[in-house]
């Protein structure tokens, strides 16, 4: 199976339960690096668009996946001055835009609206210029970004803006840093942004409108703890924002931007650990690293459903042919008490995700199990599969002997 094929049935899946749903595309770019890679000073590349249900925070599936091939120092992101002759047309930073283009998909196939989410490695003007009139979008932005020539940069301008209400945010953990609830102060207002100055390319600068007004949303943490920085968001939508609400609401949307950061940790270290890998050939990786990338997204399905809250169909994540198997194990796994017993109809995602944890080693009495613990599960229950699978073909030989 090639991986256009991979792609396009998720695709497909994709379009399908977006309809008349309001989603977010998330994009970001995650390096895969294995031992015979950083060997050979290459890496690759991940950028997905995952789209997630704004209402639910439920990851409904990809749209996408560029697979981009590093060498040198551009393994550990953009190498290159922005400031340079290649055309933005055949930049690698280009595929921030054509995320945002993409998201045209889902409008056409129904989806009630797409708001695209990003970091501040998107910041760049053509995405803001060439978005598509029917798409939105929410961008952190580069404090330094220059804007007007009586503004100076961005984070001058928001520093000189009132705050105009508060609101409470769980902030996750990252490096170096723990998660914690802070409180931030919310500051809004419109903006003009200026088309960059740059000495080449005149022809691609001047087809650039001469400035772009943006709706800028400031988001500033009033009590960090000791020792540790202040949480700073600049946010850039193309959507008005003229409420307090609004301006919250627009935090709240790029707050879920660390679903997709969940994700890239699931195929990793804290899942699947895809970079011990030993395979050597590009391709094989590629496909690899996709399979992972989409069974990753699965795991996070099962994570935001495992209570039943999401309601999520059983066939979201499993084929109709699985049932038995799980049957099979739900009747093996649970236990004579109340606590162990499987709570979830059996053709729910919740009734699967409660055995994937079991499976993975949650004793059903402590805590709710996390993305590693289903992992485990996940991984057992394929492994059991494909024993199954060939003791069938096995029987189905011997009988026509």
């Amino acid at each position: 199976m090639t991986q256009d094929v991979v792609l396009e049935q998720e695709l497909a899946r994709t379009i399908e339960r977006s309809a008349g749903k309001h989603v977010l595309l998330l994009q970001d770019t995650s390096e895969i690096k294995n031992h015979y890679q950083t060997r050979a000073g290459t890496n690759l590349s991940l950028h997905p668009s995952l789209i997630v249900d704004r209402e639910t925070g439920f990851p409904i599936g990809l749209l996408d996946c560029l697979m981009l091939e590093r060498k040198g120092k551009q393994a550990k992101g953009e190498a290159k001055p922005r400031n340079t002759s290649v055309p933005f047309e055949h930049k690698q930073s280009k595929r921030w835009l054509n995320a945002m283009v993409r998201a045209q998909t889902l409008i056409d196939h129904g989806a009630s609206s797409v708001t695209c989410v990003a970091d501040r490695e998107a910041d760049i003007y053509e995405c803001y210029a060439y978005c598509p009139q029917n798409v939105d979008f929410v961008q952190r932005a580069d404090g330094r970004r220059r804007m007007g020539r009586d503004e100076g940069r961005l984070e001058q301008l928001a520093a000189a803006l009132k705050p105009q209400g508060l609101m409470q945010l769980d902030l996750p953990s990252g490096p170096g840093r723990k998660a914690r609830v802070c409180q931030l102060e919310i500051c809004f207002t419109q903006v003009s942004m200026p088309r960059p100055a740059r000495r080449s390319n005149q022809e691609e600068l001047h087809a650039l409108p001469r400035e772009i007004k943006l709706d800028l949303v400031v988001a500033r943490e009033t009590n960090p703890p000791p020792g540790q920085s202040a949480a700073m968001w600049y946010l850039l939508t193309n959507k008005r924002v003229q409420t307090l609400e609004q301006a919250i609401d627009s935090v709240l949307i790029y707050r879920q931007r660390w679903t997709i950061e969940q994700v890239f940790r699931t195929m990793k270290t804290k899942g699947f650990d895809i970079e011990a890998s030993q395979i050597q050939d590009d391709q094989p990786l590629k496909i690899l690293a996709l399979i992972t990338l989409i069974t990753a997204v699965r795991i996070m399905q099962m994570v935001k459903d495992r209570d039943g809250a999401a309601n999520q169909p059983l066939t979201l994540a499993f084929e109709p042919e699985d049932a038995p198997l799980l049957r099979a194990f739900n009747e093996e796994l649970e236990g004579k008490t109340l606590k162990q017993q499987n709570p979830y109809p059996p053709d729910t995602l919740a009734y699967a995700a409660w055995i994937m944890a079991r499976l993975g080693g949650w004793n059903c009495y402590y805590g709710n199990p996390g993305p590693i613990t289903l992992c485990r599960g996940y991984t057992e229950f394929n492994k059991t599969k494909a024993r199954v699978g060939v003791i069938k073909k096995l029987e189905i030989l011997s009988e026509n002997v």
